[in-house]
């Protein structure tokens, strides 16, 4: 058994590299200097603010740290709409003595928390975009308009028979859906 800090950093970064594995495009791991560790994903690749499709692989942390772990900066996670797309972090706590396998264990525990919070703001994400689907189609039958903002193609507001529907796609690629029947219903 060895401590933490007596681990080289590349060897337990290597070792949580291959825990992830296939996975090592889409999270982001730091140790930190104090030996804990932050995992980072970008669940969502849609800009918050556009819509626009932003990359989820690759993803930088909001700080960047130094060689011995101690925070030096930040990474700015601005899309150029202006929109803040930024990672959803955890950290997890420092772990003492360890040896390979309890490596292993502490890191898909940390990935299980990321898997959560991913999960979280994924749901968060469909939620929002189910109230502006909400407002935008409430807006639209007050006004009394009558042209479409979209089609079975297009996200947007139109028609399905004799009702209006608004729609655009869940994070997963699926489909929300908000009709004037569910505008009579409480959300």
């Amino acid at each position: 058994m060895t401590t933490l800090f007596e681990l080289r950093r590349q060897d337990l970064a290597q070792v949580a590299y291959d825990e992830i594995a296939g996975h090592a495009e889409k999270a982001a791991i730091q140790i930190r200097h104090d030996g804990s560790l932050l995992l980072a994903a970008r669940p969502i690749d849609r800009c918050q603010g556009c819509g626009q499709t932003i990359p989820t692989g690759n993803v930088g942390h909001k700080t960047w740290l130094s060689d011995n772990g101690v925070e030096q900066g930040g990474w700015s996670h601005q899309h150029g709409c202006g929109a803040w797309n930024s990672p959803v972090e955890v950290t997890i706590p420092p772990i003492g003595d360890a040896d390979d396998m309890s490596v292993r264990t502490w890191v898909w525990g940390g990935l299980d928390r990321l898997a959560e919070a991913c999960a979280a703001e994924i749901a968060r994400t469909d939620h929002m975009t189910e109230g502006r689907l909400r407002a935008e189609l409430a807006a639209f039958l007050d006004r009394g308009d009558d042209s479409p903002t979209g089609d079975e193609i297009d996200p947007g507001i139109m028609r399905d028979g004799d009702s209006w529907e608004a729609w655009d796609y869940a994070v997963d690629g699926d489909v929300i859906i908000v009709t004037e029947a569910d505008l009579r219903m409480r959300p």
